[in-house]
Order: structure tokens, then C-alpha cells, then sequence
């Protein structure tokens, strides 16, 4: 498989924290970076109060949050010790892993089910998904995305001839709206499917988990294993202020959306209605009755890995334990 990153080559980066930040006050802060999985958006919005209302302070950490430069960003940088923590894809963290080797470690997830959805304009007349057949299906790569799809429309009765597969880059919603696709993969349900309906389109799609591809975290925060190993209290301490954060967020919601708009540039534009039924979206499955923010159970890895190892995607599944812990719930 291509090698997502030579790990060999960048940890010869890692192994180093940033130096401290002197206060007027003299209290001393530990540089800490976060590098995002995209542009500031609704999802986001427990980081930006928390680094606001100085919950990261108050756990000894200046954190600073950074869009992505490029795709692999948020996975490489923390891996070569050149951000503490990234936000990055489940499916493809357990690929870099057990495939690549790369020596990460899972900290916490951002929600507790899965994101992306298989969609289409209700225009196309695709009401349900074995009504696939004879269309054009796009996905937009990463994630196990086409092994999803296979995995979908096999569940329905569909043979992999029975519809083409092309893979459409990133910009969903123009493969949609223009009809170069019929279906496609891999859109958010808190991001492309509100701005689609937005804009006036009507949206059918369809959850994975209900056509047999297990649960999945769809957002976690990562680190290298050896930046966690030489501190674990330093990345409690980050979650620690995260969970301060998550609860202002779910407290007060339109405090938290105009927190998040100010965030809005002519680089990374927000539309508030898009953002606030983000939130509404995004504050139900970031924390459940039966799972706090944050907290992960092995059993979803373990679930997945076989899942992947079963359709091909990775070469063999491995005890959770290796790469993921539950920092800030304890349960190691």
C-alpha cells in the first residue's frame, strides 16, 4: 500500500516539547499546537472557548489551533513531534498503524458515531439504496470510503458491476449539483448535506451503520507514542480544558456560534445558518447517555480493524491497546 508518511524519516524531528512562554505574571505556559482536520467550523468550537476563556491556561498550556495546510498535516506533524496534537480520521489512523506502522496514539474522539454518509439530490429519484443500479457513484477517497460503498450496496442485493465507481476528489457538492455524479460518498452530514439543503437542494442519504459497516469514531485527536509516553499529564491537562469547553459549548449554543463566526475569513468562510444547524447536528452524537465527550471504547476499534481486515483494507487487526487510550476517563 502507499506509504502515507515515512515515520523513520520524520521522527528524527520528534521527541521534543516546546519551550515554555514567560507570562507578565510569571506563570509559565507550555507551547502546545493543535493542527485541525479542516477549516475552523461548528466542530471545532469547544477548542476556541476553551483556548477563549483561558481553560487551557488554567491547565498550563498556550494552545495554539492550526488549520491544515495540507491533507496529511494533522497526522504527520504530531507524529514528527512538530505539533503535540492532531485531529484526524479513524479509519485512516487504524490504517497508518497497523499497515504503515506509524507509532500514533489515540487520545479522545470528537464524536461518537460516524460523520460521512452516502448521499443524493432527492431530484435524482434514488430513494433508497438498492435503486443505485445503473447509476454513477462518487467518493472522494480516505477513509475506507469505497469499501463502505461495496460493503452498502452488497447489503442491498447490488453486485459491484451493477453501478460505476468514480473517485471525485473533494468538492461533493459540485459533483452533485452538477450531475457528474448520482451518488456520492463521503459528505458530512454537519457540513456539505446542510449547505446542499441550504442552497435549495433536497437531500436523501443513508448512515453505513445501517448496512452493515460497524460504528466508527469519525474525528479523533491523536499524538506520536513517544510525546504521550514522556507526558500523559500533559495531554489529560489538554482534554481536561477540552471537556470545560464542550460544556460552554452545549450550555450556551449561541454564545459558542458567535464564537465560532468570528472565526470566519475570507480564507475559511462560515454561513451561520449552516454552522448553527451544525450544532444542532454535531451536540447530540459529540456526547451520548452512555458515552461522556471524549471517551472512547475499545470494542469500536476492535469492530472496525475487522471489518477492514475482512474487506482487504488492512493486513491484520490488533488489540486496541496498542495505539489508543482513554486519557481523560481513565480505563487504560
Amino acid at each position: 500500500m502507499k506509504k502515507i508518511v515515512s515515520w523513520l524519516c520524520v521522527l528524527a524531528l520528534a521527541l521534543s516539547l516546546c519551550a515554555p512562554v514567560a507570562l507578565a505574571d510569571d506563570k509559565e505556559l507550555k507551547d502546545f499546537e493543535v493542527i485541525l482536520d479542516w477549516y475552523p467550523n461548528a466542530m471545532h468550537t469547544f477548542l476556541y472557548i476553551a483556548q477563549e476563556k483561558g481553560y487551557f491556561a488554567e491547565e498550563g498550556l498556550n494552545v495554539t489551533l492550526t488549520p491544515p495546510a495540507g491533507f496529511s498535516d494533522a497526522l504527520s506533524f504530531p507524529v514528527a513531534g512538530r505539533a503535540q496534537v492532531g485531529l484526524y480520521y479513524m479509519s485512516d489512523l487504524v490504517n497508518a498503524y497497523v499497515n504503515e506502522g506509524m507509532p500514533v496514539q489515540i487520545i479522545g474522539t470528537l464524536t461518537q458515531t460516524s460523520l460521512n454518509v452516502l448521499a443524493s439530490l432527492t431530484e435524482s429519484g434514488i430513494a433508497t439504496p438498492d435503486q443505485i443500479k445503473g447509476k454513477i457513484v462518487g467518493y472522494t477517497g480516505g477513509s475506507g470510503l469505497e469499501a463502505k460503498i461495496r460493503t452498502l450496496t452488497r447489503q442491498v442485493g447490488l453486485a459491484d458491476t451493477d453501478y460505476e465507481l468514480i473517485d471525485i476528489g473533494f468538492d461533493i457538492i459540485t459533483a452533485l449539483t452538477t450531475k457528474n455524479v448520482d451518488v456520492v460518498g463521503g459528505g458530512m452530514v454537519n457540513s456539505e448535506m446542510i449547505e446542499l439543503e441550504h442552497a435549495g437542494f433536497d437531500v436523501s442519504y443513508w448512515n453505513w451503520v445501517d448496512f452493515g459497516v460497524p460504528q466508527e469514531y469519525n474525528t479523533v485527536f491523536l499524538t506520536s507514542q513517544a510525546q504521550y509516553q514522556q507526558d500523559p499529564e500533559l495531554f489529560a491537562a489538554f482534554l481536561r480544558a477540552c471537556k470545560k469547553g464542550f460544556d460552554d459549548m452545549k450550555a450556551d449554543p449561541e454564545a459558542a456560534l458567535a464564537l465560532i463566526m468570528s472565526k470566519s475569513s475570507a480564507e475559511y468562510a462560515l454561513t451561520e445558518e449552516v454552522e448553527r444547524e451544525g450544532f444542532k447536528v454535531l451536540l447530540p452524537i459529540m456526547e451520548t447517555e452512555d458515552a461522556p465527550f471524549l471517551s472512547m471504547d475499545n470494542a469500536v476499534w476492535t469492530n472496525l480493524m475487522t471489518w477492514m481486515h475482512e474487506t482487504q483494507q488492512i493486513d491484520k487487526v490488533v488489540d486496541p491497546a496498542e495505539f489508543v487510550v482513554d486519557v481523560l476517563y481513565g480505563d487504560e
